[in-house]
């Protein structure tokens, strides 16, 4: 419970600092709009760690990016995975609260590509698992457009500290940004 705490406290506090920034340049010449974005995630595992469910969860995530300037945006989102495939009485469910910064790159191409950095907490939601952590984040994405939308793919291994041990999770996620 501590590590749920924990967790939305650091993403409410990024919300709350990106939302008093001042605006940048780039967000006086063209509307200031926050982005939306939501998909799948499947999350890949090790097998054998200590601190969290191992295997492969699948899930959702949903983001909430709010741009700083042309090229840098300050994100907070949420995921849920649920690793249901060794059956019901097996299953297990993670929280994934995050808050992130996101570098846009210089386009080619039909593409977008994106870098995305920042912290996160691992939270089981299931009973007799560890208490999870806090993680380190960082990844890679690239966003298509569409006519008033975007599909994007990334991929954002995150480095889980245990209280007594650390693990690696890799999660997979497609979707719609609006």
């Amino acid at each position: 419970m501590r590590s749920v705490i924990y967790a939305l406290r650091i993403s409410a506090v990024v919300a709350l600092a990106a939302a008093m920034a001042a605006p940048a340049s780039a967000q006086r010449r063209s509307t200031f709009t926050p982005r939306f974005g939501v998909g799948f995630e499947a999350t890949v595992v090790p097998v054998g760690n200590s601190i969290l469910q191992d295997g492969l969860g699948l899930g959702i995530h949903g983001r909430i990016a709010l741009p700083l300037n042309a090229d840098l945006s300050a994100g907070v989102g949420l995921g849920v995975d649920g690793f249901v495939l060794g059956g019901s009485d097996d299953a297990a469910y993670l929280a994934t609260p995050e808050a992130t910064l996101i570098l846009t790159l210089p386009r080619r191409g039909e593409g977008v590509r994106y870098i995305i950095g920042g912290i996160a907490g691992y939270v089981p939601l299931t009973d007799g698992l560890e208490p999870g952590g806090p993680a380190l984040i960082a990844g890679a994405g690239w966003a298509f457009p569409l006519r008033e939308s975007s599909f994007y793919v990334e991929i954002v291994p995150a480095l889980v500290v245990g209280r007594s041990a650390a693990t690696v999770a890799i999660p997979f996620r497609l979707g719609v940004i609006f």
